[in-house]
């Protein structure tokens, strides 16, 4: 793919590619987008392969690069897509996966900014850059049709105690009758197979994945022993880190900084998926970009289906009106990153999770703690959920860190998940 422009800016030289057209892909993935290329290096640009990696060359092999993205150049507005040291002559990254599993987007092998600095939230301190690999992640949360599937599957494949679950929920108000006095109280009702799965363990989760791997003929990534011997397909088992294949192209939990990096899209320090600087949280999400409580959405005070705010979302405001509304699909394609269902991650718990990380210069492919170090299996949960107020705007954020019991089916049914996969390596 020819280039069109390449000129020197500030001792950066910045590569304009052409559009790519993503045809034959599902419509919300068929998005014309530029990228472009910024290095510290002295760097030309080799080409783009149809494939969607783009290669270049550094005079030396030294600074940084940093690749951004346009959806509508006559904007102009730029944004960060992915960043990474530049550490060799001769660089190339593979920036957007064609053909990439059913249901899944890729995300690119590269580094982000970690952590958040924001109301002095010590859980999310210290800011610090840090790698993940290249990883494909679900689009949108795993739905109870999904879900069902693949435990319909387990049931007769040796994953015989994996919970039925729930499909997402709603809250609603019923009236109950106690010696005769009538008392209105809330109650949490199923809403249906194409919502977020919920009402499930954070056990249920690993050995669904497992199930869901072995389906389809992937090796599973998580064992009951040491070495990666004997499959994990029953009971609650607190699996520590040397107890997972990190290499296997099976479905997995994602890691908390594999979740952070896919919500942030490449954005930078940003407070949600979309483009959102500042401080006053109420100025930069509404009820048209997320579902949280009382966001006025057709399903409010409940889960939305999955992938639901895809810019046919029906939103109104506090007179009824209908919203205009977008596609809230981030930069790299993931729905409800932000609210909808809080999303269980792989890591252990750990109040100082982050300066654990730091500490042990542990930035690559970050795991969390090897085992946990509380009192309980605590494991991270991320993203909100649409029981989320307008007063805790806060707990929507990308960076927001939060936990739950592994063992704990929240009757809640507000807490989901979705998986990754590694892509198999060339």
């Amino acid at each position: 793919m020819a280039l069109t422009d390449m000129r020197i800016f500030r001792q950066l030289v910045i590569v304009l590619l052409p559009a790519l057209w993503l045809g034959g892909l599902p419509a919300e993935a068929a998005t014309p987008r530029a990228f472009r290329l910024l290095s510290e290096s002295n760097t030309e640009a080799v080409g783009l392969t149809p494939a969607g990696t783009l290669t270049w060359s550094n005079q030396l092999p030294a600074g940084r690069f940093q690749v951004e993205q346009n959806f509508n150049l006559s904007t102009g507005q730029w944004h960060s897509f992915i960043s990474g040291p530049a550490t060799a002559t001769w660089h190339s990254l593979k920036l957007w996966d064609f053909n990439a599993p059913t249901g899944m987007v890729y995300i690119p092998a590269g580094d982000y900014v970690r952590g958040d600095g924001y109301a002095w939230d010590l859980r999310s301190l210290p800011v610090h850059t840090a790698w993940v690999s290249a990883i494909y992640m679900d689009r949108r949360e795993v739905t109870k049709a999904l879900w069902d599937e693949v435990r319909d599957w387990g049931l007769t494949n040796g994953f015989t105690d994996l919970s039925v679950g729930v499909g997402g929920g709603k809250r609603v108000m019923v009236t109950v009758t106690n010696d005769g006095v009538p008392t209105n109280i809330w109650v949490n009702i199923e809403a249906g197979p194409e919502h977020p799965v919920v009402y499930i363990t954070w056990y249920d989760m690993a050995k669904w994945s497992n199930a869901r791997s072995l389906r389809e003929s992937l090796t599973p990534p998580y064992y009951t022993d040491t070495a990666l011997t004997t499959v994990y397909r029953t009971g609650q088992v607190d699996l520590a880190t040397n107890q997972v294949n990190w290499e296997c192209t099976g479905y997995r939990l994602p890691t908390e900084a594999e979740w952070e990096k896919g919500a942030r899209g490449g954005l930078i320090q940003h407070h949600y998926p979309w483009p959102s600087t500042g401080t006053s949280l109420p100025d930069v999400i509404d009820g048209t970009r997320a579902n949280y409580w009382e966001s006025r959405d057709v399903f409010d005070q409940g889960t939305t289906p999955a992938g639901y705010y895809d810019g046919s979302q029906v939103v109104t405001n506090e007179l009824g009106e209908i919203q205009p509304v977008q596609d809230m699909a981030n930069a790299y394609g993931l729905y409800d990153m932000c609210g909808n269902v809080w999303e269980w991650c792989w890591d252990y718990y750990s109040f100082t999770s982050y300066t654990w990380a730091v500490q042990n210069t542990n930035l690559r492919d970050i795991r969390g703690p090897p085992f946990h170090d509380t009192a309980q299996p605590y494991r991270v949960d991320r993203g909100g959920s649409w029981r989320t107020s307008t007063n805790a705007l806060n707990d929507m954020r990308c960076v927001q860190r939060w936990f739950e019991t592994a063992g704990w089916a929240s009757p809640s049914l507000h807490r989901g998940f979705r998986t990754v996969r590694r892509p198999v390596t060339p």
